[in-house]
């Protein structure tokens, strides 16, 4: 039987502290994505951090700005990433193999309470798929995943102010905005920048992201390992003398008593998906 209760529709406008000007009322959007979590669905969450991406061509230009995702602790004690890209050219690997999808679209990838496995969820996660690894860094730090995009237009950019439009239980509406408030005010969101590109590395290049995640206030991790997707079966033209020292840039946030570590870099080649989540390997 359907639900006759009362609904109420939740308008929310969020002003962004970076990006052009306009407006993104698109109902896919990411945050309406993340957010049907708390708002329609009233999963209550602990923690909410919206992630920039920041370009330029050279320092003497303004930058442009992309949204490269959100990161949600939630209730359950899980760690959520929702990617700002989703679609059918979203791909998974494991240990540099393709998963076998069934045309699954990944709307976010999930870090499970014991933070030994993770897995990708479609949206409303109605389906799950993996059961990836992350990899022990050492002080309580583990590397979570690798996401790369074939090229930074693929992602969205950050207009000033998005739209949120989702219906909920009149009943429950308060709490549900009482929650996200909570979660997301006096949090300080990151932006993501790029290392400038160095003669070391020939081109084409593609961009990846490592993440990294432990208790609050862990150390820095500056080692090698970075969820690379190298693999000729999926990446065409990568050179078989890559550095072992990549030039990068590191990025910290905090969710309650968790901190992230993202680290930001070039790999050389030529990906053959949009963009693709790929597990460390031990």
């Amino acid at each position: 039987m359907a639900d006759q209760s009362p609904k109420d529709t939740l308008h929310c406008e969020w002003q962004m502290p970076v990006g052009v000007d306009g407006v993104d009322d698109c109902p896919e959007n990411l945050l309406s994505r993340t957010l049907r979590r708390v708002l329609q669905d009233g999963k209550p969450i602990c923690h909410l951090s919206l992630v920039f991406l920041r370009l330029r061509e050279n320092r003497l230009e303004e930058p442009s700005y992309r949204w490269l995702g959100t990161f949600i602790h939630s209730k359950g004690d899980r760690i959520l990433f929702f990617p700002a890209f989703t679609g059918q050219g979203s791909s998974a690997f494991k240990d540099g193999v393709k998963q076998k999808t069934n045309c699954f679209v990944v709307d976010h990838v999930s870090l499970e309470r014991n933070r030994a496995k993770w897995h990708f969820t479609s949206e409303g996660s109605k389906c799950h798929q993996g059961g990836p690894r992350t990899v022990d860094l050492g002080q309580g730090r583990l590397l979570w995943f690798g996401f790369s995009i074939r090229e930074s237009n693929i992602l969205p950019p950050v207009m000033r102010k998005t739209i949120i439009q989702v219906e909920c239980p009149s009943s429950d509406s308060l709490r549900r905005v009482e929650n996200l408030r909570c979660a997301a005010y006096g949090k300080p969101f990151p932006i993501i920048d790029l290392p400038e590109q160095t003669s070391t590395l020939s081109s084409p290049l593609f961009l990846h992201f490592a993440v990294i995640t432990g208790p609050k206030g862990f150390e820095t991790y500056t080692g090698e390992k970075a969820a690379m997707p190298l693999g000729e079966h999926w990446v065409a033209n990568t050179p078989s003398d890559l550095p072992k020292s990549l030039p990068n840039r590191i990025h910290r946030l905090t969710l309650g008593e968790w901190d992230l570590q993202v680290v930001s870099m070039f790999l050389p080649g030529s990906i053959n998906t949009p963009a693709a989540f790929s597990s460390p390997k031990p």
